[in-house]
């Protein structure tokens, strides 16, 4: 007897620290190769609780069916069938449930003990249409085989699972790679198919998709700079904070007309009006919202504040998906 304590794990299952599937088409292949990696887990001493998905041992008979021979007899499947059933577990007629109990009772009918076992299945008869009893041992050959509990499939392929646990103050992920070293070294059949699952299955996701954010952040801010400033690197602004350019702009003549002239503490608007000979009047005033981004107060954002928003945004995306994985 074996007994295994598992503590409770926090989060989402991951199962044990090692996980391997083996999966395959060739039964005994797989078999095979499930018992090698079994062998070498159970001699790795940082390992546990190792266990493996195998059928136990035991022996289950097979009957194979000669359709050709059977139809000469005018006996089929379903027949046979029927008739195995009499010297095994019995036919299901029915269900009955006692006034004393809330479960149902199968109700199924079977030969006599004496005449039930593997020794009756060569003395069966079956029961063919025209009402002739006829020797089962004629068309149906008893094979013995190795018994299956239960088929698990992956991808429509059968799977076996091998899994183990590490001792307490051993590196789940060194030991895995010893695993995948020692696979390495081995010729296993190409039909069958070797994979780690559980938490280093979960630990290769997380690496390719932080690769890929990555290079997803990477390309957003190349493509912030190039809308930008038309390159990859922000250029910076001129140091004196003027536009290129004279302070004094000439002015437009004509009627209305305005030259904007540079202040010390702004930029002020002399407004022309009139025709000619006309006495001529100046109304000066202050834009504040350029007299306070030249003196540097409440300064709005320029392009270099854009391009460093845009990629704190970028790094804020990035950081929010990979905590979210």
């Amino acid at each position: 007897m074996h007994v295994e304590v598992r503590p409770p794990q926090q989060g989402p299952p991951t199962g044990k620290d090692v996980m391997i599937d083996v999966n395959s088409d060739n039964y005994l292949e797989l078999a095979q190769v499930t018992a090698a990696i079994r062998g070498y887990m159970d001699k790795l001493p940082e390992l546990r609780d190792v266990e493996d998905t195998r059928p136990l041992p035991g022996i289950e008979m097979d009957l194979v069916i000669n359709r050709e021979i059977a139809s000469r007899f005018g006996a089929n499947a379903q027949t046979i069938g029927t008739a195995v059933q009499l010297v095994t577990n019995g036919i299901l007629v029915g269900k009955y449930r006692p006034d004393d109990s809330q479960d149902e009772i199968d109700i199924r009918v079977r030969y006599p003990s004496e005449a039930r076992g593997l020794h009756a299945l060569d003395n069966l008869r079956i029961t063919t249409a025209d009402g002739s009893m006829v020797p089962m041992s004629n068309f149906v050959t008893l094979k013995p085989a190795q018994q299956v509990n239960s088929i698990e499939r992956v991808d429509a392929h059968r799977v076996y699972h091998v899994r183990a646990n590490v001792k307490p103050g051993t590196n789940a992920t060194a030991e895995i790679n010893k695993i995948k070293q020692w696979l390495a070294t081995q010729t296993f059949p190409s039909d069958v198919r070797v994979s780690f699952k559980g938490g280093s299955e979960q630990q290769e996701e997380s690496g390719a998709f932080l690769l890929v954010a990555a290079g997803l952040a990477l390309f957003l801010s190349a493509i912030v700079l190039l809308a930008l400033f038309n390159s990859f690197y922000p250029h910076h602004a001129d140091p004196g904070g003027g536009d290129p350019g004279d302070d004094r702009r000439p002015a437009r003549h004509g009627r209305d007309a305005a030259a904007v002239l540079h202040h010390h503490d702004g930029y002020r608007i002399a407004g022309i009006g009139g025709h000619r000979g006309e006495p001529q009047h100046r109304a000066d005033r202050y834009i504040p919202s350029i007299a306070r981004q030249r003196d540097g107060s409440d300064r709005s954002s320029g392009p270099v504040e854009r391009a460093a928003s845009a990629s704190v945004f970028l790094t804020t995306i990035t950081a929010s998906a990979v905590c979210c994985r």
